[in-house]
């Protein structure tokens, strides 16, 4: 069964993950708003509260992937190759149930559950489990029912497919019984659990390997990130290409991360896989549905390439990760920046009850550790109603041609920017985080 990891001391701060301390400093001057302030390379004081995120390390010998996420109930797996259940409910969160899923032999490359999610906002009490996993033979998909409160029936496990090298990205569509399956030998394919069969798209060899893939959905499309740096859109019931493009650099590392997501409503596609860099750069792009053409730009909020993003379920609100960094954003708005040093591996928003848009966002760290925050969006929107208005465009960049959409973006990476040249040393704890405006939210310590 392996060894568990200790966990943390409730209360206790881990040496890896840190939310930044607001930067000392006084008011700014009367009429001038936070931003403005920046901008004019004045002293601001901006409302982030002084608080460590508080993480627990449940998964040894290697990173903790964050698998499902709801109101109540969270799962991870972890390169020690089991799979953990904590309930969420209690102060602090219990474990519910931990499942060794990997065989004694094997390492476990691809996770994915069925949303374990009601639509009252509580749990599912059965679901589906697929993973992937290396054994003697060489890479395999292993599928079996899960129940949310016993773990996975392991008696009723069968082997889905087989692949010379290590399957990359598992996920199961949100209504349809389909699950996409993307391996590094460079084939994509869809398994229909209803009707026991499978799907290939018509991939190019030249392409190489998978590196990620995302269901539209509605539950048309399958969009698939390739190590070229090619974007390809597939119809999901023929598998037949219909869009193409290179988006990325060519020569992409085997072991790099890269995790899109569509919208919930289908709308829009989150590219990562940028650097957005202290001086505003761009961080993910935001594909149109219709002719797969940029419909948005993230600028700011990381220093490094993004590796991974999340749409909450409401479809309001977008996170990313990068190397050293977690970011909130409300399109084209970005909201907070978490400083991590210990680098986050996946992201997963909890699911809540339908017509709500508050939600828990989890994070899962490359140390084997997690951390859950809990997001109220709307008490952020009602106090960022009262806040003085953000900086124009032309304040910022002295560009009035640009769209001033983006300005509030510009703006908050520009005083993240600001900050580090005023502290004088960027990796500094009290200069880690600086935007205008600032998504509340409850720290919550696992364990």
């Amino acid at each position: 069964m392996g060894t568990d990891a200790t966990p943390t001391q409730q209360g206790a701060r881990h040496p890896g993950v840190e939310l930044a301390v607001p930067v000392e400093s006084v008011p700014a001057p009367a009429g001038v708003s936070a931003v403005g302030a920046a901008v004019m390379g004045l002293p601001i004081v901006l409302p982030l509260p002084d608080l460590p995120l508080e993480i627990t390390t449940c998964h040894a010998g290697g990173p903790c992937e964050v698998v499902q996420c709801s109101s109540k109930l969270l799962l991870t797996s972890g390169a020690d190759g089991k799979l953990i259940a904590t309930d969420l409910i209690p102060v602090p969160p219990a474990r519910l149930w931990a499942s060794r899923i990997a065989a004694s032999n094997g390492a476990l490359t691809a996770v994915a559950t069925t949303s374990l999610a009601a639509a009252d906002g509580g749990v599912i009490p059965s679901s589906w489990l697929a993973f992937g996993q290396e054994y003697e033979s060489g890479f395999g998909v292993w599928v079996c029912p899960l129940d949310s409160k016993k773990g996975p029936d392991k008696t009723k496990m069968r082997l889905v497919a087989r692949f010379t090298l290590p399957v990359r990205q598992l996920c199961w569509h949100r209504s349809l019984p389909l699950l996409g399956v993307a391996t590094d030998d460079g084939k994509l394919l869809v398994w229909d659990r209803e009707a026991a069969r499978i799907r290939h798209c018509q991939t190019n060899r030249k392409d190489g390997g998978l590196r990620c893939l995302a269901f539209d959905p509605i539950g048309q499309l399958l969009a698939a990130a390739f190590s070229s740096g090619v974007l390809a859109i597939f119809n999901l019931e023929d598998g037949v290409q219909r869009y193409r493009n290179t988006i990325w650099p060519k020569g992409v590392i085997g072991g790099e991360r890269l995790f899109m997501d569509w919208q919930p409503d289908g709308k829009r596609l989150a590219l990562p896989g940028f650097v957005g860099g202290s001086c505003g750069g761009e961080s993910v792009r935001l594909l149109n549905r219709e002719d797969y053409a940029l419909a948005l730009s993230l600028k700011g909020g990381h220093r490094h390439t993004t590796t991974t993003v999340a749409w909450s379920y409401a479809g309001d609100l977008l996170a990313t990760a990068s190397c050293d960094a977690v970011a909130l954003w409300r399109p084209p708005e970005l909201v907070r920046i978490c400083r991590m040093e210990a680098m986050p591996q996946s992201l997963a928003w909890a699911a809540v009850e339908e017509g709500k848009s508050s939600s828990g966002l989890a994070i899962g760290t490359a140390d084997g550790a997690w951390a859950h925050i809990a997001v109220a969006l709307e008490e952020w929107l009602s106090s960022a109603a009262s806040m003085p208005a953000a900086a124009s465009e032309q304040d910022v960049s002295g560009d009035p041609g640009d769209e001033g959409a983006a300005s509030v973006v510009d703006a908050g990476d520009d005083l993240l920017h600001r900050a580090d040249m005023v502290s004088g040393d960027i990796s500094s704890p009290s200069c880690l985080v600086r935007t205008q405006e600032l998504l509340p939210a409850v720290v919550q310590e696992v364990f």
